[in-house]
């Protein structure tokens, strides 16, 4: 289940949760679809090289071990923040969404930081990882109802040089709209097609930390997992913020949570312990987000 699922799962639970829901007949009962073979067939040659964020590896792999110094962050951006931001990001020509903006913030906050750690160099590539939804991208498009997991991972690339220099936002913004449109009916047709080829599908794995973690930088968005406008009953109270306490597995990532109901937006980081400082620090991080709460070291 991706997010979309979640979303739904949720709001389901939200208007079953009300009490004069429960004494009555208007609990839900809507069926939603979980068949999963429209996503079993494919007729193309399987070619990896066409999946440019997973790799095959071999079934007796041991993957790489994820750091035990990983902190947890979150930042708000309010609503004026988020128009400035996108504003600063966008190309002159093309567009880009607020979404794509505040991933390409993150990118070049990261980066930054590495290389004031000197864990980069202006001679590296910084590699962004990032999942896209495609029910709409199908032809037909996957039934409304489809709970099940529809999102693909894509992976842009930048060298250092460029992430970091004068206009790094606005290349990393226009970069990441571009890996949007990478995930079309043939990128996702290329991924059933390699699945299928191997003995066991689980050898496809993502690559952004297989091949060099310190180049390698990714993110998710919780943004429509819950939302203020949620009913649910008064004896539960209503809902504020989403909180991931320890955050996700690995270094580099970010992670967009729910919007607020003054319209702000929170995003969640993890970093390098070493790394904290450099990020709450940077000019042009500090330009649009605020610190929230308490940082979490994962344990």
């Amino acid at each position: 289940m991706d997010g979309f699922g979640i979303t739904k799962v949720i709001e389901a639970l939200a208007r079953n949760c009300r009490v004069n829901s429960l004494s009555s007949s208007a609990v839900s009962s809507g069926i939603f679809q979980s068949d999963r073979s429209r996503l079993f067939n494919s007729e193309i040659a399987a070619d990896i090289r066409k999946l440019p964020a997973y790799t095959v590896i071999p079934e007796t792999s041991k993957l790489r071990q994820v750091p035990a110094d990983i902190v947890t962050t979150t930042f708000r951006l309010p609503v004026q923040a988020l128009n400035a931001l996108k504003a600063a990001a966008s190309p002159v020509s093309g567009w880009i969404t607020t979404h794509d903006a505040v991933n390409a913030l993150c990118w070049t906050t990261h980066a930054r930081g590495r290389y004031k750690a000197k864990l980069l160099t202006y001679d590296d590539t910084a590699r962004f990882a990032f999942p896209v939804e495609f029910r709409q991208l199908l032809h037909p498009p996957l039934p409304s109802d489809y709970l099940g997991n529809a999102v693909l991972m894509t992976k842009v690339e930048l060298p250092v040089k460029t992430l970091l220099g004068p206009d790094g936002l606005r290349a990393a913004a226009t970069m990441i709209r571009t890996g949007v449109h990478e995930v079309d009916a043939a990128y996702v047709d290329s991924f059933i097609a390699v699945a299928k080829s191997l003995e066991n599908p689980r050898q496809l794995k993502i690559n952004l930390m297989l091949d060099n973690p310190r180049t390698g930088f990714g993110s998710t968005s919780y943004k429509s997992f819950a939302h203020s406008s949620l009913d649910w009953d008064p004896v539960l109270g209503s809902y504020e913020r989403l909180r991931l306490a320890y955050g996700v597995t690995g270094e580099g990532m970010s992670i967009i949570l729910p919007v607020l109901g003054d319209g702000s937006w929170e995003v969640t980081v993890t970093l390098e312990k070493d790394l904290v400082d450099l990020f709450r620090t940077d000019e042009e991080w500090i330009k649009y987000v605020s610190l929230v709460g308490r940082t979490y070291q994962d344990s």
